[in-house]
């Protein structure tokens, strides 16, 4: 059996192929095709303040059967439930409390980092003036929980006529081993050719602009004239200290590094795996590793 062949050539990356003298296949679109997936119920502000509270709170114990977890104390106090029904609707449909004002079974399990944290990591992004938000406990057991925002590819279909976004995240209980992944895959970070060159500095406003949905620039901006002809998604990967590190993701253009410096954004272009290298590095350590 003979092996297919492509009706037609792949599209080429033109900047990329001039800059490598070698035919380079146009990369982008594949994070558009490649979004990230949660099968986890969306939950609004006020539901996810609940389980925030409920979460740590909770004593936990098993079922007299042996089956499943149950929760023994913790629960909303009379106090608490007056003006709290909506939340504990929210979570009751999700299966993670009852009606009692305690954590179900799944409600228990899936907050367990709350309890017993390893460490803990907030992800914030901001593109096209909309700010989003991924916050993800590692707990002791070797799980993890992540609350999770508007992703990436979310971002990029959004209307911005709509304004902010709501507040509402998505819930995921995983095997802490996963968060990697999952926090790549989130924050849209694909594939893109790499070729290094010195770090360059853009003016702090033009940089703020830029991730505020104005997609001007000088005549001759400065950086690869690539990086000005996608959206900008800026993050920053913040420990429990407050200590962070901000990168860019600039689609088919790349990947940098940002630092402040006098005024001015400084940013310094990294291959794609090497991020995804220093977000294993850092989630599976257990021990930020940001200064």
């Amino acid at each position: 059996m003979s092996p297919s062949i492509p009706e037609r050539e792949p599209r080429l990356d033109t900047r990329a192929s001039e800059r490598a003298a070698v035919p380079r296949e146009e990369l982008s679109g594949l994070g558009i095709r490649q979004p990230y997936r949660s099968a986890g119920p969306w939950l609004s502000p006020d539901a996810l303040a609940m389980l925030g509270l409920l979460g740590p709170r909770a004593s936990v114990g098993v079922s007299a059967d042996g089956t499943s977890l149950v929760s023994r104390r913790g629960g909303l106090g009379v106090f608490e439930k007056r003006g709290t029904a909506p939340a504990l609707e929210e979570l009751v449909a999700a299966d993670l409390a009852s009606r009692d004002g305690k954590l179900s079974g799944a409600g228990l399990l899936c907050t367990g980092p709350l309890r017993d944290t390893a460490s803990a990591w907030r992800v914030m992004t901001r593109l096209g003036g909309r700010e989003s938000l991924l916050q993800l406990w590692i707990g002791t057991a070797g799980d993890a929980l992540v609350l999770a925002g508007p992703s990436w590819h979310q971002q990029i279909l959004a209307d911005r006529t709509q304004g902010p976004f709501s507040g509402h995240s998505q819930i995921d209980y995983l095997v802490a081993g996963e968060a990697a992944g999952v926090v790549t895959s989130w924050l849209g970070i694909g594939p893109s050719w790499f070729c290094r060159e010195p770090a360059f500095s853009i003016d702090r406003r033009l940089y703020d602009a830029r991730l505020a949905g104005d997609q001007g620039h000088p005549g001759t901006p400065p950086g690869p004239p690539e990086l000005w002809e996608h959206q900008w998604l800026a993050w920053q990967i913040e420990d429990q200290r407050g200590l962070s590190s901000t990168f860019l993701n600039a689609g088919p253009a790349g990947h940098f590094t940002v630092q402040a410096n006098a005024g001015a954004a400084v940013l310094e272009r990294v291959p794609a795996r090497n991020v995804y290298r220093q977000l294993a590095m850092l989630l599976a350590d257990g021990k930020s590793r940001l200064r």
